[in-house]
Formats: structure tokens, sequence, C-alpha cells
């Protein structure tokens, strides 16, 4: 079910953002104008993926250096040896709708 987190504006290109909803604590990120949505938690130290930075359609945590993919929520690089979740996203009527 897609519910909504936030507004379409609040999410610039190349942004991440921190969203608690729904009792998630999730990643919103937009690059070449598509929206992602992943949990923002690392699997492997427990940071904030919303405080790192993303490249290329991945993430990457500021606090180690693992990247995941974005879409698929593969883990691509050590330390972290474990995916993290992703969610469908879809925009409609200025908001970004998450299905949780």
């Amino acid at each position: 079910m897609f519910k909504k987190v936030i507004k379409t504006k609040d999410l610039v290109e190349g942004d991440i953002k921190y969203v608690e909803a729904f009792g998630k604590k999730l990643a919103l990120a937009r690059e070449d104008g598509e929206v992602f949505c992943f949990n923002d938690t690392c699997s492997h130290a427990e940071c904030s993926l919303s405080e790192g930075w993303i490249e290329d359609g991945n993430v990457f945590c500021p606090c180690h250096g693992s990247s995941f993919e974005m879409k698929s929520g593969k883990v691509l690089s050590l330390p972290a040896t474990e995916d993290i979740a992703v969610y469908d996203v879809r925009e409609e009527e200025g908001e970004i709708l998450v299905d949780l």
C-alpha cells in the first residue's frame, strides 16, 4: 500500500532526505530525476545513510564507505556484507508515496 511520506518539492536533485514514516527509518534520494527509497540504516555499523552521498545510482555510507545500489539495495562494497531493504516509490499530485 502506497503512503504519502513527503512533498515532491522537499526532495531536490542529488539530495538524500531522512524520513520516519509508519514506524520505519527511511532515506529518500533523487538522482537523474528518479526517486529512490531505502532503509536509512547501514547494514554494517548502523550509520545513517541519509548523511552519506549518492553517485551513479549508489548510496555511500558516511561512516565506513560501504556502498549500496539504490534500486535493489544490493551491497556493493565492504565493510557491509548485507543488503538493505528498498521500497517502491511513485510521485503523484506533488507528493512522494512509498509502498510500505
